[in-house]
């Protein structure tokens, strides 16, 4: 074998070693952060955004907005949320109604 070719075979055999070393320093890592996780859950942490308080006037607003007496952007406007927010809270209130009233039939 050449120089050259053991060379390459060296390095390559380094490589394989340090990528081995590396994915199981990534899992320790990965099992260590979601012991944490756990951990954090089992004391009622919660992770990510806080949820967006409805306001008062919101049943309003999503009143108004469904018979077409309002935009959908000027019911979000007047609950102080975006238009992307409001419909989504809205539908799931619209749906929410619409189930209550199929169980009642």
């Amino acid at each position: 074998m050449s120089e050259l070719g053991l060379a390459i075979a060296s390095i390559d055999a380094v490589m394989h070693i340090v990528n081995d070393f590396m994915g199981e320093a990534r899992e320790e890592r990965h099992r260590t952060q979601m012991r944490g996780i756990m951990e954090a859950r089992k004391r009622g942490i919660k992770f990510g955004r806080p949820k967006r308080e409805l306001t008062p006037t919101f049943y309003e607003e999503v009143e108004q907005w469904q018979k077409g007496e309002t935009t959908l952007s000027e019911s979000a406007e007047t609950c102080g949320m975006p238009v992307s927010t409001f419909y989504a809270k809205a539908k799931a209130e619209i749906s929410k109604r619409e189930a209550g009233t199929q169980d009642d039939e």
